[in-house]
């Protein structure tokens, strides 16, 4: 019997396999924590929480950010700038 293993983003030991997808998987070597995203495949789960913030931060940001009179006032301003 094989047992199917995974490799650890940032060290690139072998780990056991996740047993499902989003599973967080702890590297015996470098003890990083790795989130299985597919059969096999693990990313870091600091760079899961950095592109997800970054692509929240982008889509949502300006719209908070409108959200409020002196936030508007602003983007307004910003706008008037680069368009001239």
């Amino acid at each position: 019997m094989t047992v199917k293993t995974a490799i650890c983003s940032t060290c690139k030991y072998p780990l056991q396999e996740p047993v499902y997808d989003g599973q967080n998987v702890t590297c015996p070597y470098c003890n990083s924590i790795n989130v299985a995203i597919a059969q096999g495949v693990t990313i870091p789960t600091w760079l899961l929480t950095l592109g997800i913030g970054l692509t929240v931060g982008i889509i949502a940001g300006p719209a908070l950010l409108a959200s409020t009179e002196s936030g508007s006032q602003w983007l307004e301003k910003q706008v008037r700038e680069r368009v001239r």
